[in-house]
Order: structure tokens, then sequence, then C-alpha cells
């Protein structure tokens, strides 16, 4: 093999080996940045801790809490150390009692008004008194809850829409007619007077082993 050859050939191995220690490199570096970017995960992690006694595991900051005094604990989606009171809405709060679907507020009707059976779209509490008790010289829509009032001197017609301009007539045989005045609902909704709800008081900073 002449002079040139053997150059050659050794410029060929020579390349390769320079190319062979640019891809080791790549791949050192492609897997640094791999590990900084993927860390490795821990399946699998169980608690082995133990809370005192009374008291339970936060499961997202491994401390222990406990409920006060007539409370217990109440898990929810947002919150896994709050704490709920055991008895009725009624105790806590007199008078009041919880709505269909809420198991954590109390409500209340106001004063000068009861709870209905059922809750509907009128409202959740029905007036204690008539609309001539409660709007002065008003009368009630056929039991809808609601409360008109005719001018003075008027009075209800028999056959006309209490939405319509002849709702009220002057005497029941007078074609003089006006409109009534809608003067408010015998319906009211309840109020909102406090929760059932305390969030749990931390007992120890860690879990105790």
């Amino acid at each position: 093999m002449d002079q040139s050859s053997r150059t050659s050939n050794a410029t060929i191995i020579g390349i390769i080996i320079i190319i062979i220690i640019i891809i080791v490199f790549a791949c050192i570096i492609l897997t640094c940045n791999s590990n900084q970017i993927y860390p490795p995960k821990i399946f699998n992690e169980k608690f082995t801790g133990i809370c005192p006694e009374g008291s339970f595991r936060n499961e997202f900051t491994d401390k222990c809490y406990k409920c006060p005094d007539d409370y217990i604990k109440y898990i929810t989606p947002e919150n896994d150390s709050a704490c709920l009171y055991k008895n009725s809405c009624s105790e806590l709060y007199p008078g009041s009692s919880k709505k269909v679907g809420d198991l954590v507020n109390c409500y209340k009707c106001p004063d000068t008004y009861n709870k209905v059976l059922f809750e509907n779209e009128k409202g959740e509490c029905l007036s204690k008194y008539p609309c001539d008790a409660k709007y002065a010289n008003s009368f009630e829509h056929f039991n809808s809850g609601k409360c008109y009032r005719c001018p003075n001197n008027y009075v209800r017609t028999l056959l006309h829409d209490i939405d319509g301009d002849k709702a009220c007539q002057m005497g029941l045989l007078n074609p003089n007619y006006s409109p009534a005045t809608y003067v408010g609902s015998l319906y009211n909704n309840q109020e909102y007077v406090g929760s059932l709800e305390k969030p749990a008081e931390i007992v120890e900073s860690t879990i105790l082993y």
C-alpha cells in the first residue's frame, strides 16, 4: 500500500473516531438534561406513622389534627381537615335548618315568616300574615302569594286579568276601569345564619412514629 492510501485510511478512521466521540458526548448531555426534567418518581409510598389519640392525619401535610368538642371529622374535596357539628342546625342556631342538598350551612326564615313544607320558585318562607295585614288595603290574587292593590274607591273585577288594564273598577257596575298595582309577595327566601363546619385544630407539627 502506498503512502497516499495509508494517509487516506488514517483520515477516514480519524473522522469516524471524532463522530463517535461527538455522539457519546451528545448522549451524555441529553441523559443529564432528561434527568433534570423528569426526576425519578416514588411509587407505593405508604404512611406508617401514628397520630395522638383523638386526632387524625392530614394526608397532604402529614400533620395531626383534632376537632373541637361536639364536632366530628368531615372530609370534603376541598378540605380533608374540616370538622362538622354533630347535631342539627337548630341546636347551634335556634330556629334554623339546612336546605336540601346543603349539609353544612344553616338558614332561617325572616321574622314574621314561617318555613314552607316544600321549597318552590316563590321562596322558602311564607308570611305569617295575609296581604291586607302585610300591605295595607291589598289583596292576594288566587292563592298566588302575590299582593295587589286597587286605587281608592276601586274594587277588583271578577272576569279580567290581574295584569290587565281592567283589573279594578269603580264599583261593580261602573264602566270606569283601572289596572291593579303589585305591592309585594307573601313569600321570601331564607337567610344564611351560620355554618356547621369548623377547621380542625393542629395538635402536632409532624406525624409521630
